[in-house]
Formats: C-alpha cells, structure tokens, sequence
C-alpha cells in the first residue's frame, strides 16, 4: 500500500470514529409485537472451484473457521457420485481448502454429500441413497481427518484424507437410507438411517476408541411403528441426541414427532418425546432438527398456520431430564407454501430456520433468545433477488457467521453479535461501503465502544482491509 493510499484510508477511518451509527443499533421487537424483522444480505458468498456444481449447498456445516459443504450431484468418470467442498476462513474470505471423496472412488447415485457434518479435524459425510448391486444399496457414511502437512499453523496446506467408512451394525437392506442424516459432537458421530424395519427407522452411534471407529450404541424410540422415518433427521450436543421421525402420526398421518436420547453410564436412553401441542396432518414435525445444549429445535414445514405449507418450527428447552417450554417459532411475514422449516440449525442463544420458498427465492429467519423469549431478530436474503437461489434449502450457525444455501453457492451473513472490535473485517466490510466510502444501513454488526464511537484500536489492520488481498 502506497503513502499516498495509506493517508487517504486514515483519513476515511478518523471520520468514522466520530459517526456514530444509531439507527442502525436499535433492537427490534419480540415475537407477535408486529413488527418485522430488519431483512438483510449477504457480505460473501461460498464458491467452489468448479464454478457451480449441480446440488452444491444440499447441505452445509460449520466448525470454528471451517465450512463443509455436500454436493451430492457432482460427476466423476463414474457416474453422479457426489463430493463436499471444505472452505477455511481468512479475513473476509473462505478458501477452498480441499475436496474429499471416498478413497476407493464413488458409486453413481449413491448421493454421496447429501448430508455433512464437521467438528474440529473430523468430517462425516453420508451417502444414503439406494445402489443397485453394492451390499443390497443400503447407504454408508465416511468419516474424514485433518492431517497436517508440516505447518501446524497454516490450515491452507492441510489435507483431509478418508479415516473409516460406517454400515449398519445390523442387517442390512434395500432402502435403509443409511447415512440420510449425520452429525458429530465431542467426537462422537450419529448416523440415521430412516428405511430400517419398513421405514419405522433407527440411529447408531460411534466412537473412535484406539484408531478405530466402534459402534457404541443404537436408537429407536419406545413407540416405533412402521412408517415413521425415525432418522431422517439427527443432531448430537455432547451427551445429548435429538432424532425426528416425520412421518410419526400421533396427531394424524404424518403430524411427526422428534425423541430425545441421553448417554448414562455408557448406555443410550431415551429421555423425552416431543411433539406438537397444536400438531396436524401433514406438519411433518421432525423432518429436519437440531440441538444446542439446553435447546432443541424441531422443524415443521408442512405446517398450515398462515396457508398451505407456510411452515414453522418448535423450541424446547430443556431443564435435568425434562423438556418443555414448547415455543412455537414462525416468519412475521409468512404465507402459503414458504416451507418456513426446511432446515434449521441452534447455538447457544440463536436458531436460525430456512424457508427456502420464502417469495420463490428463500429467506432464512434468525432467532435470539432474550428475556426468556424467543425474538425474530434478522431476516436474511440474498442481496441479487429476484435470482430463484431457493436461499435456506439448509443453514447453520456458528457463534458469528450464518449460512444458507442456495442455487450453486452458499451465503454468508454476520451475526448482530459478532463483531466486538475491527479485527473483524468480514462484520466492518458489511458496515462500510468502500467505493462511496459511507456508512451502509446495515452496520449492525459493527460494535460500538462505550462511549458510542467505533473501537479504532487496530488502525494497521484496518488500512490493510483496504490495501486488499
């Protein structure tokens, strides 16, 4: 950067410190107040280096700095078998860092990416579809590791490399669906397979225990029937499981339900059984979950609130063994066939839930607990509307970013709460235009110090913002 580009851009940063951006900090109003949630956009998007592969975003995770992202139509020379793209955050960016498949190639249609899940230096992918002529088509998962090539402080030159592949421990058959769902927590993965027994479902649990993966436990509720898909959606949080069974129909077909499971002792138990107080036909309660410490968020897009599948989703807290405090969470401005709870995602204090019908391009809905209620913060589109991205199709949530898929990319929007200094630059960039070198309206993500001016401390990283790549 030149003296004369450096003077210039201190000058720019003096006049921010005496702007002081307030209407764009003031709080919104909680849930059923009227008001709307402020909508905003996007600061970056996720590519791939293959442009756009077909289905890129069918399923997105997060873990720290690392994003994972399914693309379970991508081709090879052997047919559709899919992929998943790992992207590392630098500054502002995310960085494609790798590329994993399995070691011994794909299989076509096995939909291999269809479902990820990341924690630390672990990934699970899962391939659930149906195989004609391997081991009777009933899906697998794969677990990949971070193997460090030399320098243990730069996560660009790392590789992920195939650490196990995961079946069944039992019987297997046609249409499992094995691997439909994944997650991983404290290094404990879940795998659902929604097919097993006619459909009625189960989950398995695995841990590595001296370099090897081992099955350590199974999951089925105490009410199994046929049909209920108890599976397809999964979520661990430490000794916690939470499983959606969609199509169970306590309150007519397919009203749904979700179970939670505790580990004691080593054993996996089944703690609680949520449904919904209001629950109907075709809600499809559970099709897509998520759990966060003493949350637990169940989605139901079929549900009938405000018009045919405008959707909706329900939040559970939970106290010792009991879950209750049932919130029923719905979009401010929803209408028919929105499909508001296609995918959600918790952490902490925050759920975010996709309703990628959202006016035919998508929306996600972010969430915050405050004061005991569940308030809708943040609507959040993608800045190139009206594109049919379908934006929310899957989310998730670290402790600063969101994401949402979408059409061949994966959106990325800061958090209100994220950024408490410039060190941020991915919150300051979304505040400050650079090419008219105002203030923007949506720099909520910028923290005030307390005095109400913005916290300058970091004035070389600030000008190296604008020195550019």
């Amino acid at each position: 950067m030149n003296k004369a580009t450096a003077c210039a851009n201190a000058a720019i940063f003096a006049a921010l410190l005496s702007i002081r951006p307030a209407s764009a900090l003031e709080p919104v109003g909680a849930v059923g107040s009227g008001e709307a949630p402020r909508t905003v956009t996007e600061f970056a998007k996720i590519r791939s280096s293959a442009g756009c592969p077909v289905a890129f975003g069918a399923s997105v995770a997060v873990s720290g700095d690392n994003v994972v992202v399914g693309a379970p139509d991508y081709i090879t020379e052997d047919g559709v078998v899919g992929t998943a793209y790992v992207f590392h955050r630098v500054g502002p960016k995310w960085l494609e860092v790798g590329k994993v498949l399995p070691a011994l190639g794909g299989i076509n249609g096995e939909d291999f990416g269809l479902s990820v899940a990341i924690e630390g230096d672990y990934i699970v992918i899962g391939a659930p579809h149906v195989i004609a002529g391997f081991q009777g088509g009933h899906g697998r998962a794969f677990n990949f590791r971070r193997y460090d090539r030399g320098t243990p402080d730069d996560p660009l030159d790392d590789v992920w490399g195939e650490d196990a592949w995961l079946t069944s421990p039992d019987e297997r058959r046609d249409g499992d669906h094995y691997g439909r769902s994944v997650s991983i927590s404290e290094g404990a993965v879940l795998v659902g397979r929604p097919g097993d027994e006619h459909i009625s479902g189960s989950a398995y649990l695995y841990r590595k225990e001296n370099e090897v993966w081992r099955h350590v436990g199974s999951l089925s509720p105490s009410d199994s029937v046929l049909s209920d898909q108890f599976g397809k959606a999964v979520s661990l949080s430490g000794p916690v499981a939470l499983v959606g069974a969609p199509q169970r129909s306590d309150d007519g077909t397919g009203s749904g339900a979700a179970y939670i499971f505790r580990e004691s002792g080593g054993a996996w138990l089944e703690e609680a059984k949520l449904t919904a107080s209001d629950g109907a036909l075709g809600d499809f309660l559970g099709a897509t979950v998520s759990i966060a410490g003493d949350y637990a968020v169940a989605g139901a897009y079929g549900d009938d609130d405000a018009g045919p599948s405008s959707g909706s989703a329900y939040a559970f807290e939970g106290a010792g063994n009991a879950w209750s405090n049932e919130t029923k969470l719905t979009a401010s401005d929803a209408v028919s066939n929105d499909s508001f709870g296609q995918a959600v995602a918790a952490n902490g204090d925050m759920i975010l839930v996709g309703a990628p019908r959202d006016d035919f391009f998508g929306a996600a809905y972010l969430f915050v607990r405050k004061c005991d209620q569940w308030v809708e913060e943040r609507k959040l589109v993608a800045s190139n509307r009206p594109s049919p991205d379908i934006v929310g199709a899957s989310v998730a949530l670290s402790e600063r970013y969101a994401f949402t898929s979408a059409a061949g990319k994966v959106y990325v929007f800061v958090l209100p709460s994220a950024a408490k200094s410039l060190r941020d630059f991915s919150a300051f960039q979304l505040c400050f235009r650079a090419e008219d070198q105002q203030l923007s309206n949506e720099c909520e993500a910028l923290d005030l110090a307390p005095d109400g001016r913005i916290d300058g401390s970091d004035l070389s990283e600030f000008l190296a913002l604008f020195a550019g790549p």
